[in-house]
Formats: structure tokens, sequence, C-alpha cells
């Protein structure tokens, strides 16, 4: 019955107008709600205070009468009102029960895709290997080089970027053991947690990045949405961090602000593994561009310092010329840290008519200091005149030294890739090649386990340290500019075999000039 019929159905009785049939139907309503019984007694009393009031009686004195249909008004709204909370308590309970229906529906799967010449492993809960695609919670994933796509069953997406490794506990819950990843979670699977040694990321439903590699404070960076991040060592900040917003946790539990980097960050799955590329094209008006599938290349500043190289015909269009001075081709870019597999190669010319010169850099980054181990250099040495000028990958203290001399006036495509031992993290392993064959160390002018440092970690944020430059360094001396032609210049974040290396070299067509 509606609450209109059933006023006009009090007053009609309260009237002596109420029919028979209307009183049966009065009396049905009654029996089946006792908010409505409550109202008609009110009703009734109501209607003898009035008759004793226009009688004389001892009500007459009162000084205000409250009218039936006030009283019905109030009475409705009190009855919506707790109708309305009612109402939002069994939507909310509702809610949540779909929710956990959905979820509960959902495939407790992992599905892992991976971008092409990524290395990777990933174990079962027993430690076995697995093979496939989807992987139950429980799994590990070790990503040694590449990068690698993240499918939850829940919807959320992670891109994963080497070096990483990830265990999959549950559809809203990854630990982070060490690595770099990018996640999008969509609304209903709000809640999903990223953890790692010493924080955590709590996602309220955003797109966000987290950071936590050795010997360096982790990093939670927000681009949309909301996310709670929380320390969970030292004093255990904890705050809700906006979209542009990112925080490092500090050592001792403090939350510090810094500035997002989304260019840290894949948003997809890249088509090859990381790269950059300097092709030493300048455009229209001069400037120098990168290109690679790094996640820092399109952002990435490459600058010819003013009076820098020359532009001259190199194997494949526009090659630099350096002089030896101190006009490199500089980059924003910090370089791979730590022991990261990586691979540098570059087209190379010298001017073998130019004075002896003991070292000549052709590409690297990082910190210098001697005795620290922690700058990563692909350069020329010729240790004395009647020496051959050969291939040098420098990690300061770690050198591996080619054999074919390169002071011929021709054209030479060099390479070294560098990933780290699999049972000594203080070891490495480094291959050498020259016009795409693989070269012979020579171990008289190569230190390949020096033992005093704790091994080579290439240090890139360091107060000395420096990022990406080309043909020059004036550290650890200023005569190590590089005196000739350098060419189609590549920083890939993966250690390439051999066949990829002649892949990369090609068959230019200036080749034999």
């Amino acid at each position: 019955m509606t609450r209109r019929r059933f006023e006009m159905l009090v007053q009609a009785e309260l009237d002596g107008t109420c029919s028979e049939a209307e009183l049966r139907e009065l009396e049905a309503e009654l029996l089946t709600s006792a908010e409505r019984r409550r109202l008609f007694r009110e009703s009734h009393l109501l209607q003898e205070m009035l008759e004793l009031e226009s009688t004389g009686g001892p009500m007459a004195k009162r000084p205000q009468v409250i009218p039936i249909d006030r009283i019905l008004r109030e009475q409705s709204r009190k009855e919506l009102r707790v109708a309305v909370v009612a109402a939002v308590a069994v939507l909310a309970l509702v809610a949540v029960l779909l929710q956990v229906i959905h979820l509960r529906s959902q495939p407790a799967m992992l599905t892992v895709t991976a971008a092409p010449g990524s290395r990777y492993a990933i174990t079962g809960a027993d430690g076995a290997p697995r093979q496939g695609s989807t992987f139950l919670p429980g799994s590990t994933i070790d990503l040694a080089e590449g990068t690698l796509l993240l499918e939850l069953g829940n919807g959320v997406r992670g891109i994963l970027q080497a070096p990483s490794v990830v265990d999959f506990e549950s559809l809203s819950r990854l630990r982070m053991v060490e690595g770099r990843g990018r996640f999008q979670v969509p609304y209903d699977a709000r809640g999903f947690t990223v953890r790692g040694g010493s924080w955590e990321a709590v996602d309220l439903g955003t797109d966000f990045g987290v950071l936590d590699q050795p010997e360096k404070e982790p990093q939670v960076h927000v681009f949309q949405g909301r996310v709670q991040v929380r320390a969970l060592t030292g004093v255990r900040e904890s705050t809700v961090v906006e979209g542009g917003g990112a925080r490092r946790i500090t050592p001792a539990g403090r939350l510090a602000e810094t500035d997002a980097e989304p260019g840290w960050f894949y948003e997809s799955l890249p088509k090859d593994l990381p790269y950059v590329h300097l092709d030493f094209e300048p455009d229209g008006d001069g400037r120098l561009h990168a290109q690679g599938t790094a996640s820092v290349a399109a952002s990435m500043a490459v600058k010819a310092v003013r009076k820098g190289p020359a532009w001259v015909p190199g194997p494949w269009g526009t090659a630099a010329r350096f002089e030896g001075r101190a006009t490199p081709v500089r980059t924003d870019w910090a370089g791979i840290e730590g022991v990261a597999p990586r691979t540098l190669a570059a087209w190379i010319r010298l001017n073998e008519k130019a004075p002896w010169q003991q070292f000549q850099s052709i590409v690297g980054w990082g910190d210098p200091t001697v005795g620290l181990a922690g700058k990563c250099e692909l350069l020329v040495l010729q240790p004395n005149e009647a020496h051959a000028a050969v291939v040098r990958l420098s990690l300061d203290q770690y050198l591996f030294t080619g054999s074919t001399d390169l002071a011929d006036g021709r054209w030479h495509h060099v390479a070294a890739s560098f990933r780290p031992h699999g049972d000594d993290p203080d070891r490495v392993i480094v291959h050498l090649y020259v016009d795409g064959r693989e070269e012979p160390l020579d171990r008289s002018l190569s230190a390949l386990n020096p033992r005093r440092v704790r091994g080579p970690r290439t240090r890139v944020r360091g107060e000395k340290s420096m990022p990406l430059v080309v043909g020059y360094t004036d550290r650890p001396s200023r005569t190590r500019g590089f005196r000739g032609e350098i060419d189609e210049v590549f920083v890939f974040e993966a250690a390439l075999p051999l066949e990829r290396i002649q892949q990369l070299r090609g068959v230019p067509p200036e080749e034999t000039k």
C-alpha cells in the first residue's frame, strides 16, 4: 500500500466515513506493518487531544497542537531516510559480494609475453623450471635481458624491464625482489599491491612504476590516479601519492619527494631488445636526435658541443669527425648501471696520420674515478708508437683488449658485449668483435679478474658520474679525445650474440673505402 493511500484510509476512519471494504483494507495493512500501527495510534491520540481542546478540557491551555498531516510528513521523511540508508547498505554489500564473486571467477593465472631477444627463466613454487606462457601463483620470474609483458587474470598489466626478479604471489599481489616495472591497474582490481623488501605500493586504481635496484633507494612513480606508498622499515612513513608525483624510500623509512620519470618505464612491450641509437644525421635545424626502443630514447637529449665534430660522409649516411679536442657529442642519458648486461657498438675510422696517442674514447659513461671500477667505456688503445691500435672495453680495473690493428685508414665495426658471470657476481663475461668477427683478446694488455675491487659496478648516480658521451672524455685524463670518424653508435641493454652483432654491422656500401 502506498503512503498516500494509507493516509487517506486513516483520515476516513477518524472521520467515520470509512466503508466496510476500506476498513478491511486498513486492518490488513495494520496487521503487516508495526510502523503503520504506530502511526495509526498516534493519529487517534492526536484526534482525542483535538476533541479535548475544542471542549475546553485540560488540553485547551496547551500552546501548540501538531497537525496530523505534519506528523505524517515528518514520519514519511524519516521512513524515507531509513529506506535510503538501508538501500545504500544493501547496495554496498551487493557490490562487495559481486567483487568477491568476480575475483573468484577470474583465473588465478599470470600470462607472460616476451619481447624479441629477451632472456628469462620462470620457476614454480617447488623451485622447478616452468615452460609455457601461463603460470600459477607461487611462480618466480627472473628476467636477465629484455622486457616482459605480465597480464594477470584480474586485468592488471605490467611491463617488466631487465634485470628483474618478481614473485607472483596472487592476483592482487606481486613481490619485487629487484628490478623495474610499470603497472596499469583497472578500477575493479584496485588494491593491487607491489611489495619490495623495504616498501609497499598499494594501488587505488591507477598507472604507476616501481624501481628497486641494488645499492639504490627504491622509488615509486605515479603517472595517473593514486597510490598508497608505505615504508616497511625505520619510521615507516606512509602517504598517498597523486598522479605526477613520486617518492624515494630512504633507509630510515622516510618518503622523500622526487620527480616522476615516465621515460624510465615502458607503456607497452617494445618490438626489440632495449637500445639507444645515435646515427649522427642532423635534422634541418642542425639538431641531433636519438632513436631506439629503450624507454629513454624518445625523450633523450643529444647535443654536439660548440665547435664540435664536423659532419662527413660515413658508412651509413653522415658520420661525425673528431679532432681529439674536448668536443664530444653529449647526451643526458645516465647509461646502464651496475652489472646489467650491455653491448656497445660503433663504426670508426682512425686518422692514421695523426701523432701517436695512447687512448681514444669512442663512447662511454659512468664514474671514471680510478680504482672504483665504476665506468663503462669503449675505446681505442695504442700502448706505444710501435704497437697496433686495438679496441678495448674498459671497466676501469677490468680491461678487455683486442688484437686487430685498426689504424689502417679504413672503416671498422667494433663492438663489445658484457654480462655478469652467473656463479660469481664479481666476475663478468666479455666478448669483443671487429668487423663482424669475434676478436681474440690480448691477455698481456687485459686485466680480466683483478680482484682489487668487489667487481665492476657502473655508477651512474655519483657526483663524478658522466652521462653517455661520444668522442671524448676528460677523465681520468684530458688526452683521450678521438681522432677520426665515428658513426652508428648503438648501446643495447643486453649482451648480444655474434649473429646479432653481424646483423647490426650489415654490409655498408662504403666498407672498402
